[in-house]
């Protein structure tokens, strides 16, 4: 990919541009490459990639269907202009015409997006934190901080400028701030608004890796036979042995075939070892490679050859448990946080794939041996709402973040804490349904109706070693520890930028600095956390962190 126009003010849109060309359905007049994920020379942290990536999904959340009927054969990314095209910002909202009104409301530039602004709290539902000193001229340090106002021209709090973000009006481009402000002599003022880190998924994001094993890419894919489902002959000896069928993808760079219905150059794996032959693989359809041959990887995603090191995880179930699969991290967390990508972290969005029989003939949905909410897993290419919860009892995974369904309202977004649901969660790896094939994709229909969704979705600790990631349909990670340790030093961040220097909330980097900390989190509710520390109640966690959360699949399958 030619990287010229890189950091250019256009270049979401040259992103957006080469998403579409990557998919087979071009803008007019485009001559570039199709899309490649780019990480290499730091480029991972490039926001108009990234923001172009969750747009692009975001207005197209179907992207490798399977077609159920003529429809789904037609189905097309809309684009920029569309009807009913949804704008994505990862940046928070700026500008330069803050105008005072009443009651400590304040109007804000034509065009402002407060659709993502996270109001705090009431100060009856946020009360004073005890033991902490508060610094001359910064407001008084309280249990939570969500959204901040940053005005240029304020004389009220002249040592910071900040306020807290009461109410949110959508629809006024207006907020409420904690405090009256005041200009002097201005009419109005430059502003910024400080939102929550935002948490961004991709699963999966490119070629695989694992355990030191060479990543599934090769230079020679060749159609062996043609047809609805062909043959194709994969070079290098590649060990296929962690591939699951019927769900893992595969990308052909060279590949020209165009009115699939499905990604450009990308494909569903059906069989493996075809014939018993080693490297040859049954896919979804009819390659066309250019000279007959094409570079190809395992799994298609976005293409993106490198991830962040120092994870060789190795999940490796037993024979008798191999029928149903292997757990990978082929996904990448993001934490996006004043209009930078500060890290990322190996992920997956996934349900592990080692809870049950997968087969509908050991029981009924529901039943011990049968289906239940464990082997599902949320859906994908949408914006979810994450906060941190305490989830007493568990030995796995106690300080954790809890997955909501998210509304956006005029008051800013809000999640139904009490039903503490996804609604839309799906068997990616298997079907309740007798006589259907394994790994069929179907809706999930939990019963009772009134339990409908998916419940308790949590971010937390993953399995590095052992048969499954230790998901039970929520989003983990092995490297969990030194990621909430980033999401902590963030909020202390902003804490510090409120409240005044030497201010910051002591509690929250006690809870995992370190994964050895973390593991000794990871015990019973009641016991230290490690030698000379006692239990942190679970109100210095509960609430703490919030914000967006968007979970995108390149390869994500509906029915």
């Amino acid at each position: 990919m030619a990287g010229g126009w890189w950091g250019r003010g256009d270049s979401k849109r040259q992103f957006l541009r080469r998403l579409h060309k990557r998919f087979g359905t071009p803008w007019p007049l485009t001559l570039e490459d199709g899309y490649v994920f780019e990480t290499g020379r730091n480029r991972w942290r490039n926001l108009d990639q990234l923001e172009a990536i969750v747009e692009f999904y975001v207005n197209f959340r179907d992207p490798a269907n399977t077609p159920c009927g003529p429809w789904r054969l037609n189905a097309q990314p809309i684009s920029p202009g569309d009807a009913g095209y949804r704008t994505v910002s990862l940046r928070p909202p700026r500008g330069s015409t803050a105008t005072l009104g009443a009651n400590n409301w304040i109007t804000l530039d034509q065009g402002t997006d407060l659709s993502l602004v996270l109001p705090n709290p009431a100060p009856a539902a946020n009360p004073a934190e005890p033991n902490f000193t508060q610094n001359a001229g910064y407001p008084d340090p309280r249990r939570f901080l969500y959204s901040t106002i940053h005005l240029e021209a304020d004389t009220a709090r002249p040592s910071s400028k900040r306020y807290r973000i009461m109410e949110v009006d959508v629809a006024g481009r207006r907020v409420r701030v904690d405090a009256a402000p005041a200009f002097g002599a201005a009419v109005t003022s430059k502003w910024s608004i400080r939102t929550p880190p935002t948490l961004v998924v991709i699963d999966p994001v490119g070629v695989r890796q694992y355990a030191n094993a060479p990543h599934l890419r090769g230079s020679q894919a060749q159609v062996q036979t043609s047809g609805a489902q062909a043959l194709v002959d994969l070079d290098g000896g590649p060990n296929l042995s962690r591939v699951n069928v019927h769900f893992d993808t595969i990308y052909f760079a060279t590949d020209s075939r165009t009115g699939r219905g499905r990604p450009f150059k990308a494909y569903r794996i059906l069989e493996l070892n075809v014939g018993g032959i080693a490297g040859r693989i049954r896919v979804d359809g009819d390659p066309s490679l250019d000279g007959g041959r094409s570079p190809w990887h395992i799994p298609a995603g976005l293409s993106a050859d490198t991830v962040p090191a120092g994870m060789n995880y190795d999940l490796d179930p037993p024979v008798a448990r191999r029928h149903l699969g292997y757990d990978h991290y082929d996904g990448l967390l993001f934490i996006v946080d004043d209009g930078a990508v500060v890290d990322w972290f190996r992920w997956t969005s996934y349900t592990s794939r080692q809870h049950g029989p997968w087969e509908p003939s050991k029981g009924a949905f529901g039943a011990v041996d049968g289906w239940d909410q464990s082997f599902s897993s949320i859906a994908g290419n949408t914006a979810y709402f994450y906060e941190s919860f305490f989830s007493q009892g568990s030995y796995f995974r106690n300080y954790s973040l809890a997955v909501r369904d998210v509304t956006l309202t005029n008051g800013g977004p809000t999640q139904n804490r009490a039903a503490d649901a996804v609604a839309n969660a799906w068997y990616y790896f298997g079907t309740p349904q007798a006589n259907v094939t394994l790994n069929a994709v179907v809706t999930q229909d939990l019963a009772p109706a009134a339990a409908a969704g998916k419940t308790h979705i949590r971010i937390h600790r993953g399995t590095l070693n052992g048969s499954g990631s230790g998901s039970d349909g929520c989003v983990v990670s092995p490297v969990c520890a030194q990621f909430k340790s980033q999401l902590i030093a963030r909020y202390n961040q902003h804490y510090t930028a409120f409240h005044g220097p030497g201010s910051i909330d002591t509690q929250l980097p006690r809870i995992c600095a370190t994964p050895v900390c973390e593991n000794a989190t990871y015990g019973p509710p009641d016991a230290p956390q490690w030698p000379g520390s006692a239990q942190i109640p679970a109100a210095d966690w509960n609430l703490k962190l919030a914000g967006i959360f968007w979970l995108i699949r390149p390869d994500e399958p509906t029915p």
